[in-house]
């Protein structure tokens, strides 16, 4: 049997491991694009694009698709860079939702770090 695990397409490769919402524009390679999957952190970037004066192209999504896209030229790519993760800095999800589980489990780990530690000097 023949299986196949990765996808044959590296473009579909490159989205299972993406990490940034940013990648070079496909036709000008003076650009850098930026994408963001819903509206409000779209918009609270071009609020920051804006505010600092930076020239972009926004294209928004066409029926069926989800993509908002900001194309900046390179020489911006510092500043759009650092205002790109104040939005995803603004917009992220928590790490541990729930509150309660995320103390339990630092409670734990403490305890456990405590028992090794005695553990270690009662071994000596």
């Amino acid at each position: 049997m023949d299986r196949k695990i990765a996808p044959k397409d590296p473009q579909e490769m490159e989205g299972l491991l993406r990490v940034n919402n940013f990648k070079p524009h496909p036709s000008n390679p003076s650009y850098m694009v930026f994408f963001f999957k819903e509206s409000a952190p779209a918009n609270y970037f071009e609020m920051l694009l804006v505010e600092n004066k930076v020239d972009y192209e926004r294209a928004n999504p066409e029926e069926g698709e989800n993509m908002y896209l900001f194309a900046i030229k390179k020489s911006d790519f510092t500043l759009s860079r650092r205002l790109n993760n104040l939005t995803k800095g603004k917009y992220r999800n928590r790490f541990i939702a729930n509150k309660t589980f995320g103390i339990a489990i630092v409670i734990i780990t403490i305890a456990v770090l405590l028992f090794a530690f005695i553990g270690y000097i009662s071994a000596q």
